[in-house]
This record gives C-alpha cells, structure tokens and sequence, in this order.
C-alpha cells in the first residue's frame, strides 16, 4: 500500500468486516435433485437460491431478522406458487 493512502483507510475504517462464504462452504447443487423432483426442473433451485440472498439481504439492510431456514421455506412457497407446483410439508423437511 503506498502511503498516499493510508490516511484515507484510517479516517474511514470500517466497522465491521463481512465474508460471502455462499457457495464457498455450503455445496446447493446437492439440492438440485429435490427441485428436479418437485418442479420438475433442478434450475428452480437457482431461482429460490437467488430469491433467497435477495430477500434475506433486504430483510437484513431493514433491520429486521428472519431465520435463514424459514426465510427459505417461504420463498420454496413463494416458487410453488409461481410455478405452479403445491409444495407440501414432506418436502420442505427432507
């Protein structure tokens, strides 16, 4: 870092520090065979997945909480609905 910068770092230092680990820890693929059996097609499971980082960062920035699992369990609902596809309790839990 050349010193010109330096004081501009260390009058606007952040607060916080935050880490996208999404796809880095968590593998979703292994869920593409639950939406193929459910929508029919396994691309469904990108379309909740980004509705899902959408609306948990939305939620988040007005700062309200919901849990990660629940979010995604309305948004799985949302898609059925959409798509045209009942998604039952059966599914949300395997």
């Amino acid at each position: 870092m050349n010193d010109d910068a330096a004081p501009a770092i260390a009058a606007g230092e952040p607060s916080i520090l935050v880490f996208d680990v999404n796809e880095t820890l968590i593998d979703f693929e292994s869920m593409n065979p639950l939406f193929q059996r459910v929508f029919g097609d396994a691309r469904v499971m990108r379309e909740w997945l980004g509705h899902l980082f959408l609306y948990s960062m939305a939620i988040t920035a007005a700062g309200l909480y919901e849990q990660f699992f629940t979010l995604g369990q309305g948004l799985l609902r949302m898609l059925g609905d959409i798509h045209g596809v009942t998604v039952t309790p059966g599914f949300r839990s395997s």
